[in-house]
C-alpha cells in the first residue's frame, strides 16, 4: 500500500486515496463493470487538462451552479471551478489560486454570504493546514491563503463549515494522531488563531473528519478511533472544542469508521455514512443516532457493499443519499434510502464507472450533483441527476449491450457523446496558463490509467484477510 508522502517525496494521489484505509489484504476479487448512467442524467467532464480531480468537494451557488475543489496532482495545486450552469456543461473556466508548492490535498469548500469560496485543504510542502478565502466567486484574483496551523505536521483529512458570522470551523488531523479543531476569529483565519485537541488519546484518532454545527453553532464532528474505537462522534460543549469534552465511539464492531461523512436531522441527531472495512464485503455503513451524542444504544445499518469515499446528505424527509465507491466495479454508487435509517430493502445506482474522491450535495429539486474524479482518465466529472434517485430501475449490469455512439464536435464548444441512451460532454477547459509539455515530467506522479491498472489497484485495497489486517501505517509512521 502507498503512503502519505512527506513534504518533497512524489506521491501517487491513486495510492493515496487508498492509503487512508491503509489495509494490508490478500485475496481475489471479480470484477464487472457497473451500468451507465441513465437517459436524464448529465455527467460531465468540466476539466480534462492534466491529472486532476482528487479530493473533490462541491457546494452549489444560488442560482444552483456547482462549485468544486479539487487537487491538480500535474502541477500540484489547489483548483477551483465555478460553473457557468448546473450541469457544467459549458466552457468552463477552473482556476488555480494556490500554487505555491504542493498545496491542495484533503480539500473542503463552503461559500461565504457573497458567494465567495472558503476552502480548506493540506500544505504538503510545509505541511501546514490552509485556508483560502476567495475574493470572488471564481477565485480568480489575486488571493492570500493563509496558514492558521503551523504546529508540527498538521492539515490532514479537512473538513469546514461556517458558522453564523462567516468565521471558518475547521476539523483535521495532526501528525500525533491527534483530532484537531480550529475556530478562526475572523473570515480569513488571519489573526492569533488558537486550535484545540478536543480528542488526543494514546492511540490513533482523527482520520478522514467531517463536521458539522448543531443549532448553537457547536460543532459535531465524525472521525475514525482506530481500531480500538472504531467510529467515533465528537459533540463539543462549546464553540471551539475547548471545554472536557467527551467522545462517543458508536460502532466498534471492529474495523470501521472510515470515509465518514456526517450531517444532522431536523433534531439535532446525527447521521453518519462510513466503510465497515471488516470480512471481504467492505460494507456500507449508515447510522442514525438517536440522541445529538450518539452516547445511546445506537444501530448501524449496512445497506450495501461495498462502501468507500462516503459522502452524505439529507433529503426533504430526512433519509440519506449518500454517494460513495464500489471499488470492486471501481464505479460512482448512489444510494437514497426510503427511510431515515436506511433498514429497508434499499436500491442503489450506479451511475458511472472508474470514479473515487465523491462529494453530493441536493439541488432544490432534491436531485443528487456529485463531483468526482475519473481515475481512468484523471478528470473531474459532475454527475447531475434528473430524479432524486439516480434512476433507481435502471437493468441489472449487462456486459453484452449493444449500443450505438454518434459524436458530433463544434471547434469552441463542448464535445457531446451519445452511447446509447446516455449523454456525456467532455468541455474544452480555458486556461489562464500554459499546461507543461506533453514530454515534462508532472511534479506528482500521475494515478494509474486503464482497467488493468484500476484493477492491480483495487486488488490491493478490497479484500480484507483476518490475519493480515491493520495496517494503516505507513501512511505516518515515524522516521
Amino acid at each position: 500500500m502507498g503512503r502519505r508522502s512527506r513534504p518533497g517525496e512524489d506521491l501517487s494521489v491513486y495510492n493515496r486515496r487508498r492509503a487512508r484505509v491503509g489495509l494490508l489484504v490478500v485475496g481475489v476479487a471479480v470484477f464487472v463493470l457497473a451500468h451507465p448512467a441513465d437517459a436524464a442524467d448529465t455527467i460531465t467532464s468540466p476539466d480534462t487538462v492534466g491529472s486532476v480531480g482528487a479530493d473533490t468537494s462541491i457546494v452549489l451557488d444560488a442560482a444552483g451552479n456547482p462549485v468544486i475543489s479539487y487537487f491538480d496532482a500535474t502541477n500540484g495545486d489547489l483548483k477551483v471551478l465555478h460553473c457557468d450552469d448546473p450541469n457544467c456543461a459549458g466552457v468552463e473556466t477552473p482556476t488555480s489560486p494556490d500554487t505555491a508548492g504542493l498545496v491542495g490535498w484533503d480539500t473542503s469548500i463552503a461559500l461565504d454570504a457573497a458567494g465567495n469560496p472558503v476552502i480548506s485543504y493540506f500544505d504538503a510542502t510545509n505541511g501546514d493546514l490552509k485556508v483560502l478565502h476567495c475574493d470572488d466567486p471564481n477565485c480568480a484574483g489575486i488571493e492570500t491563503p493563509t496558514s492558521p496551523d503551523t504546529a508540527g505536521l498538521v492539515g490532514w483529512d479537512t473538513s469546514i463549515v461556517l458558522d453564523a458570522a462567516g468565521n471558518p470551523v475547521i476539523s483535521y488531523q495532526s501528525d500525533n494522531n491527534d483530532l484537531k479543531v480550529l475556530h478562526c476569529d475572523d473570515p480569513n483565519c488571519a489573526g492569533t488563531e488558537t486550535p484545540t485537541s478536543p480528542d488526543n488519546p494514546a492511540t490513533i484518532v482523527g482520520w478522514g473528519t467531517s463536521i458539522v454545527l448543531d443549532a448553537a453553532g457547536n460543532p459535531v464532528i465524525s472521525y475514525w478511533g482506530g481500531i480500538d474505537d472504531g467510529l467515533k462522534v465528537l459533540h463539543c460543549d462549546d464553540p471551539n472544542c475547548a471545554g472536557i469534552e467527551t467522545p462517543t465511539s458508536p460502532d466498534t464492531a471492529g474495523f470501521v469508521g472510515l470515509y465518514s461523512s456526517i450531517v444532522l436531522d431536523a433534531a439535532g441527531n446525527p447521521v453518519i455514512s462510513y466503510l465497515d472495512g471488516n470480512g471481504t464485503n467492505h460494507a456500507l455503513k449508515v447510522l442514525h443516532c438517536d440522541d445529538p451524542n450518539c452516547a445511546g444504544t445506537e444501530a448501524p445499518t449496512a445497506p450495501d457493499t461495498p462502501g468507500f469515499d462516503t459522502s452524505i446528505v439529507l433529503d426533504a424527509a430526512g433519509n440519506p443519499v449518500i454517494a460513495y465507491q464500489d471499488l470492486g466495479r471501481g464505479g460512482l454508487k448512489v444510494l437514497h434510502c426510503d427511510d431515515p435509517n436506511c433498514a429497508g430493502i434499499e436500491n442503489p445506482t450506479s451511475p458511472d464507472t472508474a470514479a473515487d474522491s465523491m462529494s453530493i450535495v441536493l439541488d432544490a429539486a432534491g436531485n443528487p450533483v456529485i463531483a468526482y474524479r475519473d481515475t481512468d482518465n484523471g478528470d473531474v466529472k459532475v454527475l447531475h441527476c434528473d430524479d432524486p434517485a439516480c434512476d433507481a430501475t435502471l437493468p441489472p449490469p449487462s456486459t453484452t449491450t449493444t449500443t450505438t455512439i454518434t459524436t458530433t464536435t463544434t471547434p469552441t464548444q463542448p464535445t457531446t457523446t451519445t452511447v446509447g441512451a446516455t449523454t456525456t460532454t467532455t468541455t474544452p477547459v480555458v486556461s489562464a496558463t500554459t499546461q507543461p509539455p506533453a514530454t515534462t515530467e508532472p511534479p506528482v506522479i500521475l494515478p494509474p490509467t486503464g482497467s488493468t491498472d484500476r484493477t492491480a489497484a483495487a486488488i490491493g485495497a478490497i479484500l480484507l484477510t483476518a490475519g493480515t489486517a491493520l495496517l494503516l501505517l505507513g501512511r505516518r509512521s515515524a522516521t
